[in-house]
């Protein structure tokens, strides 16, 4: 049966710790050539001093414990690096596994190479491209943070980390974890928990000599392709993102309670890739995970979205861990676990494709992204491919500003029509507007305060607190007869305003 994938995402991740299940027959090979840099690999081990993690007691024991009580963040971060060094083995990302809540491996928890399917006891000696701690390339790249499935390890699409490494990216990452323990949880909290963790790698990116910190992006698979684009709606740093079949599409109720992740707020170019589609009969059987009342991407209008649909992959062949590991249950969808591994790299090499057309602003990968994706090389049949560049320009004040600079007020009535700044989930907050022509009034730029306060009425006709701005903008400007209508206009909306009762005294107006 076909499930969503957040719903996935939830049950996968947990396999990645606990599941004994026999592997797929055959081994996962990662088909992608790696680009023109060596890979190397840093292992982190630091807190988060902003944000508590343990009380103090093990649960296990219930004995107290010492040590740091602040949020764990093993960090791996790859690179392009001097080639040489020992590549590492599988085997080294199961370890790392391992110590990701207690940042020290002596002290193992769930996760280690014993705990997982007979599978990885197979592939511990598999090969990998990364070297660990080689000297990094001496110039600065773009960073990737990339964002786990729910409870995932970092290292669960290490592939796809290492093939953007070597096509000149600093990707970093870290688990998914809870609030309090290494569970995360399948709320509100958990998912602030993740947004937390992509802000402090953003933070703690800042701090990389190879970093470019002025070209960002973050990719996130599952549950953590919610928590990037609730991400990208609070941080304007964030440049491109990139979602593997995220929890955006499925979970409306969580979108809607995430206060801020508000379609109005996503400008940024932005990659969707699907697993195969499910039925219509399969989303009425399934209707309690589905909810297709409201799609968060089809009310994207400011920002460039590709929509990618995979039809040979399942939500957990998005991860090169569950590839490896998970038994070969194919259904009738007519693709093979062999079709799904081959999806997987062309998804790898559409993500890349994606982030150097928006962070490198190659024309070559901005022209791939364009094409039928036979015509890149995609097999027949395995690949859909839906595009809607942005609509208009973000409803935000800097670009609200930018276009009132360009085109002038006198056209503000077409500016609010082209930004449609009269959507409910689009126009600025009044408070923000009274802000911003406060802040010109406070300048010393009494008409431009008029024209700020002129505009903010446009949008919020029936208020009084800018009614009362407009009349101390015309009054700083010497027009009192403007300055009392102004005022007058505003105790008609509102008898109890005191600014327009102070300020007619002081005019001597009834």
């Amino acid at each position: 049966m076909h499930h969503p994938g957040w719903l996935l995402g939830r049950a996968a991740a947990c396999l990645w710790l606990l599941t004994t299940a026999p592997a797929w027959s055959a081994s996962f090979s990662f088909a992608n050539p790696p680009g023109p840099y060596a890979v190397g690999l840093r292992v982190v081990r630091q807190y988060d001093d902003s944000r508590s993690y343990r009380d103090g007691l093990d649960i296990v024991s219930g004995q107290v414990v010492d040590g740091p009580r602040a949020r764990p963040m093993q960090t791996l971060v790859w690179y392009p690096a001097a080639s040489g060094g020992r590549p590492l083995h599988y085997a080294d990302y199961v370890a790392l596994a391992a110590t990701e809540e207690s940042l020290d491996p002596a002290r193992q928890g769930p996760g280690a190479l014993d705990r997982h399917a007979d599978a990885l006891q197979a592939l511990a000696h598999e090969t990998m491209q990364a070297s660990l701690d080689r000297p990094p390339v001496d110039r600065k790249f773009p960073v990737v943070i990339y964002a786990p499935s729910f409870g995932a390890s970092a290292m669960e699409n290490a592939d796809l980390c290492e093939y953007l490494a070597s096509q000149g990216y600093v990707v970093i990452a870290s688990a998914s974890m809870g609030a309090r323990s290494r569970a995360m949880t399948g709320d509100l909290e958990g998912i602030e928990t993740q947004v937390g963790d992509v802000e402090y790698l953003i933070a703690y990116a800042h701090s990389l000599a190879q970093v470019d910190f002025d070209r960002i992006a973050v990719v996130g698979f599952s549950w953590g392709g919610l928590a990037n684009v609730a991400a990208a709606a609070r941080d304007f740093r964030i440049r491109a993102f990139v979602s593997l079949d995220g929890t955006v599409r499925y979970d409306n109720d969580m979108v809607k309670a995430i206060g801020y992740l508000s379609p109005a707020r996503i400008e940024v170019p932005y990659l969707y890739v699907a697993s195969r589609p499910a039925t219509l009969e399969q989303m009425n059987v399934d209707k309690k995970y589905y909810d297709i009342s409201k799609d968060f991407l089809n009310e994207l209008k400011y920002s460039d979205v590709y929509i990618a649909t995979m039809n040979a992959m399942r939500h957990e062949d998005f991860s090169s861990y569950f590839l490896r590991v998970l038994p070969d249950d194919s259904d009738d969808a007519g693709y093979t676990r062999q079709e799904a591994s081959v999806a997987h790299a062309w998804v790898a090499r559409y993500v890349e494709r994606f982030l150097t057309a928006y962070l490198k602003h190659d024309a070559a990968a901005r022209a791939f992204l364009g094409n039928a994706p036979e015509r890149n090389g995609v097999p027949r049949h395995f690949m859909r491919v839906d595009a809607r560049p942005r609509e208009a320009p973000a409803p935000t004040l800097e670009n609200i500003a930018a276009e009132l600079a360009r085109h002038g007020f006198d056209q503000a009535d077409a500016l609010i029509r082209e930004m449609r700044l009269d959507d409910a989930d689009a126009k600025p907050a009044e408070g923000a507007l009274d802000d911003w022509a406060h802040r010109a009034l406070y300048a010393g730029n009494a008409p431009r305060a008029v024209q700020l306060f002129q505009f903010a009425l446009r949008l919020y006709p029936a208020s009084a607190a800018l009614y009362a701005g407009l009349g101390q903008a015309w009054q700083a400007g010497g027009n009192g007869a403007q300055a009392a209508a102004s005022f007058r206009r505003a105790l008609a909306l509102d008898p109890h305003n005191s600014v327009a009762t102070r300020e007619l005294r002081a005019l001597n107006e009834p």
